[in-house]
């Protein structure tokens, strides 16, 4: 999974997650980070792994365009965007927090699916041939 991933730019090593929290969080400026030398250090990761897996692939792609985002936002403060641009950004972020809410609700949804199938029948149909 991604999360064995580590990171290591500049002074940080550790999980992918880890630094784009730490980003978000602005405990760590976006601008000491490669985001070069994040993605070459994923492709190695990739090369040694037996099957690329897509939910891996997912969460990189997923965390690096937000990365992307804040980095870009960071470098270029003041650069004038088109509404078409504006739009683009505002469905990003969106879809973005989309993706953590799921992240978050994933591991109870397993554990709720994990257990016996229970399925309730409303007493009051009746199926009729």
């Amino acid at each position: 999974m991604i999360e064995s991933f580590a990171v290591r730019v500049g002074e940080f090593e550790g999980p992918l997650e880890l630094l784009l929290e730490l980003v978000e969080e602005r405990k760590l400026h976006i601008n000491q980070v490669s985001l070069a030398a994040v993605a070459d250090s994923f492709l190695e990761y990739l090369k040694k792994l037996p099957q690329a897996e897509m939910n891996i692939l997912g969460n990189f792609v997923v965390i690096a365009a937000t990365l992307i985002l804040i980095k870009s936002i960071s470098l270029l403060p003041t650069l004038p965007v088109t509404d078409e641009e504006a739009n683009e950004i505002g469905d990003l972020e969106h879809r973005l927090k989309l993706y953590q809410v799921i992240r978050q609700v994933l591991p109870l949804l397993k554990e709720s699916l994990s257990g016996p199938a229970i399925f309730y029948r409303d007493s009051r149909r009746r199926v009729v041939n």
